[in-house]
C-alpha cells in the first residue's frame, strides 16, 4: 500500500464522528494526574500502587493494519498504548478480571475446544450452519453499557478504575490529538477483556428474548458459529433481532455453502449422515509462506513450525482428511526448502505428540508422586569438612549458587580466595559440600551479617578466614550459653 493510499483510509477512518473526536489540546497530563490519584485513593495495597503509578506522559499513537483478506482493504485501528498513563493500570485490571470469563456455555477458547465439540455431534436434515460475526466489535462496544455490566462483576473501587481507563482512550496521527468516543481501543490489554464481558452479556439478552432459540451458539470473540434448526424465514428474523438490541453492534451474516462454513481455522464439512466432517481452513489471501530453511533462525525454531502446522493437521482434520492435509503441507514445507528427511521427522513428532494428549495412559510402575515449588533463599549455612571443623557462611544469592561457587574453589585449589578451598589444599580432607546444613533463612543483608557472626561465635575453632560483623564480645558468654541451654519455643 502507497503512503498516500495509507493516509486516506486513516482519514477516513478518523472522520467517523460517532467513534473519534479531534481535541484542542494533549489531554495527558490531566490523565496522567487522574491516574495517579485514582490509584493512591484505591484500596490497593502499597506495593501494588507503587508498582502500577505511571510516572510520564507519553500519548498513545494510532495506526492502521491492513485487512488484506477483505475487498477494498480496509484498515484495522491498533493504539499503541504501552507507557501510556493508563497502561499498567489497564494491564493489572485485565489480568484481575480475566477470571469473570469463558464461564458461559457459548465460549470457544480456540479451535482445539470448538473441534471437540462438534467431533460426535450429528445434525438434522433441517439444520443450517450460520456465522455471525460483529462489526469493528472494539470500537463499537458501548462504554456506558460496559461499565455497567462490570459493575455488577467486581466491587466498586475496581470498577472505578475500569471506568477511568475505558474513559481515557486519547492518540496522536499526524500531529493531531483524537478522543475515542466510544468503544475500546485496540491495543490496550483491558479492551479484549471487556469486550468479551459485554459479548457475553450481549448473547444472554439476544438469545433470552427471542422467542426461538439455536441449536448451539459458539462464540470466539466476535466470531460466532450457529446452528440454526428453524429455517431460513426464522433466521433472517433472528438475524434482525440481533441488529436491534444495541445501536452500535452490528453482525453481518454468512450461511454455509455447499455444505461447508469455516469457523476460526476450522472448516466445517456437512455429510449425508448427519456428522461434521473437518478440515484445516486457509483463507482465500493465504500464502503457503513460512520460515525458510535457509534462514538463520535457530534449528528449533524452523523445526518448531513443521511440527506446529502438523499437530494442527492432527488435531483438527477428521480421518478422512487428515492424509490429505498432511500431504498438502509436505509440498509445502518442500516449497521452502524443508528436506523430507526432516519433515519426515517432525511429522512423525506430530503424530506420537497429539497420539500422546489425545490417550494419555498413566504408567502403572510409576509411583505417584507430588511436586512443590523450589523457592530460592538467602541466609547463613553452615559445610563441615571430613575432619569435623566448621565452616560457617552466609549469601544473599540462593545457598545452590553458593555451593557451587565453593566447589568450583576446591576443585581449583583457589587457596587465597577461599577458606574451604585452602583446608582442602593443605589437608587433602574432603568437603562435606553435599551435607550443607541451612541455619538461617534472611533475606535482609545487616540482619544476615549479625546472624553469621552469632553463628561463628557459637562454632568455635572453625575454618573461617574471619569472625564476619564485629560483635562486641561482651555478647560471647550469652550467645555460648544459649547454644549450651537453647530456651524452649514460645
Amino acid at each position: 500500500m502507497s503512503k498516500p493510499d495509507y493516509l486516506a483510509k486513516m482519514g477516513i477512518l478518523l472522520s467517523d464522528s460517532s467513534s473519534y473526536k479531534i481535541l484542542s489540546c494533549n489531554p495527558c497530563p490531566k490523565i496522567l494526574k487522574a491516574v495517579r490519584s485514582s490509584i493512591s485513593n484505591s484500596s490497593l495495597d502499597d506495593s501494588t500502587k507503587l508498582r502500577l503509578l505511571p510516572s510520564k506522559e507519553v500519548t498513545p499513537r494510532i495506526y492502521g493494519v491492513p485487512k488484506i483478506h477483505k475487498a477494498n482493504i480496509p484498515l484495522r485501528p491498533i493504539v499503541d498504548t504501552i507507557g501510556s498513563p493508563t497502561y499498567k493500570l489497564a494491564a493489572f485490571l485485565a489480568k484481575l478480571i480475566s477470571p469473570l470469563v469463558g464461564n458461559s456455555n457459548s465460549f470457544i477458547k480456540d479451535s482445539n475446544q470448538f473441534v471437540q465439540f462438534i467431533k460426535d455431534t450429528k445434525l438434522d436434515p433441517q439444520d443450517t450452519l450460520v456465522s455471525f460475526d460483529v462489526v469493528s466489535l472494539f470500537t463499537k462496544v458501548p462504554i456506558l453499557d460496559s461499565i455497567e455490566i462490570v459493575k455488577l462483576k467486581v466491587n466498586e473501587d475496581i470498577a472505578s478504575l475500569v471506568e477511568l481507563c475505558l474513559r481515557s482512550t486519547f492518540f496522536a496521527f499526524q500531529g493531531v490529538i483524537y478522543e475515542q468516543v466510544d468503544g475500546v481501543a485496540m491495543g490496550s490489554p483491558l479492551s479484549p477483556v471487556i469486550a468479551n464481558i459485554f459479548m457475553e452479556h450481549f448473547e444472554e439478552v439476544a438469545l433470552h428474548s427471542f422467542p426461538l432459540k439455536p441449536k448451539w451458539w459458539k462464540r470466539y470473540m466476535d466470531d460466532t458459529n450457529v446452528c440454526w434448526p428453524h429455517g431460513l424465514d426464522m433466521l433472517e428474523e433472528f438475524h434482525t433481532h440481533l441488529n436491534n438490541i444495541f445501536p452500535s453492534i452490528t453482525f453481518t451474516k454468512e450461511l454455509e455453502s455447499n455444505n461447508r462454513l469455516s469457523f476460526l481455522d476450522v472448516l466445517i464439512c456437512k455429510k449425508p449422515d448427519g456428522s461434521l466432517g473437518r478440515q484445516v481452513y486457509r483463507k482465500t489471501t493465504h500464502t503457503d509462506l513460512y520460515l525458510h530453511s535457509s534462514s538463520h533462525h535457530h534449528h528449533s525454531q524452523k523445526v518448531g513450525i513443521l511440527k506446529t502446522l502438523a499437530l494442527r493437521a492432527h488435531r483438527i482434520c477428521d480421518k478422512d482428511n487428515l492424509d490429505q492435509e498432511l500431504s498438502h503441507l509436505r509440498q509445502v514445507f518442500l516449497w521452502n526448502g524443508y528436506s523430507n528427511k526432516q519433515i519426515t521427522r517432525a511429522f512423525l513428532q506430530a503424530k506420537s505428540h497429539f497420539l500422546s494428549i489425545s490417550n494419555p495412559v498413566p504408567s502403572p510402575s510409576q509411583a505417584p508422586f507430588v511436586s512443590l515449588p523450589y523457592v530460592e533463599e538467602s541466609g547463613v549455612y553452615k559445610i563441615v569438612c571430613s575432619c569435623g571443623t566448621p565452616y560457617i557462611g552466609e549469601t544473599g544469592r540462593s545457598f545452590m549458587t553458593r555451593i557451587k561457587e565453593h566447589s568450583a574453589d576446591i576443585k581449583h585449589e583457589r587457596a587465597l580466595k577461599s577458606a574451604l578451598a585452602e583446608h582442602s589444599t593443605t589437608t587433602k580432607h574432603h568437603i562435606c559440600l553435599e551435607d550443607t546444613q541451612v541455619l538461617c533463612r534472611e533475606n535482609n543483608f545487616f540482619k544476615r551479617k549479625v546472624k553469621e557472626a552469632i553463628a561463628i561465635i557459637q562454632h568455635p575453632s572453625n575454618l573461617n578466614q574471619d569472625d564476619g560483623l564485629n560483635l562486641s564480645i561482651s555478647w560471647h558468654p550469652l550467645l555460648l550459653a544459649l547454644q549450651r541451654h537453647p530456651r524452649p519455643p514460645p
